[in-house]
């Protein structure tokens, strides 16, 4: 957007980010594709999930850097549920948060809790773009970090999507994974 430009409104901004979502997300990655197609074996969910939860477990601690960074109590407020949405609560049974989910869904791939916790076979890239991802919240201008938070725009259609796609009889190589997916992981994200 050039200076001589008119600000775009909410609904243009939305609609302009969405279709960067559209074109760019990862729901358009082959990989997921031929998850979504019900055509990856045990061995591909489990590395998936694996490495899925080890990003996921990255992302409230990421949230917890930008809430130290905040200097607006209403702000704060706000932001801190994202770190309840993925950590849980204590003392409330009703509210696992996303981790535990995650969790949930390895161990429904065959995979113990103790191995994926311990992320000891975590794909380097994995690695690497979580503790870059970390870097980016402690290092970039505020505005920038809690821009890259705007994934959650889209990722609730491709929760939908995996839901919508994932648990039929038709993929059996899925089997209890496909449920794990729409049940214990997805289901509460779209509630």
């Amino acid at each position: 957007m050039s200076n001589t430009s008119k600000p775009m409104t909410f609904e243009e901004l939305r609609a302009a980010l969405r279709q960067v979502g559209e074109e760019r997300y990862h729901h358009k990655h082959p990989f997921h594709l031929l998850m979504h197609e019900g055509k990856l074996n045990r061995g591909q969910l489990q590395a998936w999930a694996l490495n899925r939860y080890y990003y996921q477990s990255i992302i409230p601690i990421k949230d917890s850097i930008i809430l130290s960074r905040a200097t607006d109590p209403a702000f704060r407020r706000v932001w801190r549920k994202r770190i309840v949405d993925h950590d849980g609560q204590d003392g409330d049974d009703q509210r696992d948060g996303g981790i535990l989910r995650w969790i949930k869904l390895a161990e429904a791939t065959g995979l113990d809790r103790e191995r994926v916790t311990r992320a000891n076979e975590v794909l380097p890239a994995t690695r690497f773009i979580g503790n870059e991802y970390l870097n980016l919240v402690r290092t970039r201008p505020f505005l920038e970090c809690v821009a890259s938070s705007l994934t959650e725009l889209f990722s609730r259609d491709l929760i939908a999507l995996r839901m919508e796609k994932l648990p039929r009889p038709d993929r059996a190589a899925h089997g209890k994974v496909a449920s794990a997916l729409s049940l214990a992981c997805f289901r509460a994200r779209l509630l």
